[in-house]
């Protein structure tokens, strides 16, 4: 997930990575 470091914001980063990867538990 390092595309999401991108942004100028860490803690919304944070917050995109955590929906990321309950997201992609759930598909899996």
């Amino acid at each position: 997930m390092v595309f999401l470091t991108s942004t100028s914001n860490p803690i919304w980063d944070s917050v995109l990575c955590q929906f990321l990867f309950r997201w992609l538990t759930k598909v899996y």
